[in-house]
């Protein structure tokens, strides 16, 4: 995970709408970390662009599970003191 979070941290990138489909079709436990991980990129890409892509809309038709764990990515990322995912401590 954390190889995953430093290779992010250091391009600047955030989940495509493509990887959040592929992670929530082949992960099923509600707190698997890399969700977690993927979808707030994705929330943080939103708030910084302040609009959702038409590819994002897409993939989240029908996704129950994924557009709450989005919403609550989205507030979560709003708040002040949050704590980008790509940085900070090691993931144990």
């Amino acid at each position: 995970m954390d190889t995953f979070r430093h290779y992010y941290a250091a391009e600047n990138m955030t989940a495509t709408p493509y990887r959040l489909e592929y992670i929530y079709a082949y992960t099923h436990e509600p707190e698997c970390l890399m969700r977690r991980f993927l979808v707030e990129t994705a929330a943080l890409r939103c708030t910084a662009e302040e609009s959702v892509s038409e590819a994002l809309r897409g993939v989240l038709v029908g996704k129950e599970v994924l557009q709450m764990d989005f919403m609550n990515a989205l507030i979560r990322v709003g708040r002040e003191d949050y704590e980008d995912g790509r940085h900070g401590a090691a993931c144990l």
